[in-house]
């Protein structure tokens, strides 16, 4: 049991067999391969077909050079999975679990210098772990809650994206249930706040910067945003995003309330790279991820 500052998480080396792979498309227009995590599965597109790899809750999703690392909450906690390389292409693939015994209801995840960061949305923290000094570190960036997510203070950190040697944090902030809008928050490398950047927007999900353009998603108005402006409208609350050079996939899910969210479904929105759409097509679950597999991915952090 690793143990830090009341963090306390199993490092695990268990061998879990993937089951039998299930067809849920055959023919998508979709180029390329994809992981998308849903509330009801973790699926996968390759070959322009549409697989479900494992069911279950699943959100973040990052990659440490040839190795995969998924979260997935568990009831009141979540563990995450390593997924071996090939995973994409291997009928029969074996994972991991790399981290047990998490708290639950984690979202985002992403590789930065060296250390895997988990925003723990419940709970207002970043948590980090080191792979080169093997130990736990927490910060609170938006301070800790003393009324949970009722706390003035609570933002609901969801998304963690490192752009020209700064973090930046994206805060839901409720805005449907407080009224504030959405905000991204530079922060230093102890996680203190330098600016609070006001999105204009309601809900927001991720963050990804490139080629000099902000992108966004305007979760409650279905939208996404580049430098603020709308540039894609769905007719879904939007989360989960990949940019590459060739295309952007948006996700969609069904907006209920979260005693209801087990039983939604999503949408997969794609679009060319002039934000033109190309496709979009039903997923059985809610989107709350989406990385790209074969090709270079814009939404995971600088280097």
């Amino acid at each position: 049991m690793v143990n830090a500052q009341q963090i306390e998480v199993s490092e695990r080396k268990v061998e879990m067999l993937l089951p039998k792979r299930q067809t849920i498309y055959s023919e998508v227009d979709v180029e390329g391969t994809y992981l998308i995590a849903t509330n009801r599965g973790l699926f996968l597109i390759r070959d322009c077909a549409l697989t479900l790899l494992l069911r279950g809750n699943f959100y973040g999703i990052t990659r440490d050079g040839l190795s995969w690392y998924v979260y997935e909450s568990v009831g009141k906690v979540g563990r995450i999975l390593k997924l071996n390389e090939g995973f994409d292409q291997e009928m029969d693939t074996k994972a991991e679990i790399a981290f047990a015994d998490l708290p639950g209801w984690i979202h985002q995840i992403d590789m930065i210098d060296g250390s895997l960061m988990i925003t723990d949305t419940p709970n207002n923290r970043i948590i980090k772990w080191s792979f080169e000094a093997e130990c736990w570190v927490e910060y609170y960036p938006l301070g800790k809650l003393v009324d949970k997510e009722e706390s003035v203070n609570y933002g609901h950190i969801n998304s963690i994206y490192k752009h020209d040697g700064a973090i930046h944090l994206v805060c839901h902030n409720q805005t449907v249930k407080t009224g504030r809008l959405s905000e991204i928050l530079k922060v230093d490398a102890n996680f203190n706040v330098i600016e609070r950047i006001v999105t204009g927007s309601s809900c927001a999900h991720n963050l990804i910067v490139h080629q000099g353009v902000s992108y966004h998603c305007d979760s409650t108005h279905q939208s996404l945003k580049a430098d603020g402006k709308v540039v894609f409208e769905s007719q879904h609350f939007t989360r989960g995003l990949s940019l590459s050079d060739d295309q952007i996939v948006i996700g969609g899910s069904v907006f209920l309330r979260r005693e209801e969210r087990h039983n939604g479904n999503g949408h997969l929105y794609v679009l060319h790279s002039d934000y033109s759409p190309r496709t979009s097509f039903l997923i059985p679950g809610m989107v709350q991820e989406v990385r790209r597999v074969d090709r270079r991915d814009y939404s995971f952090s600088e280097k």
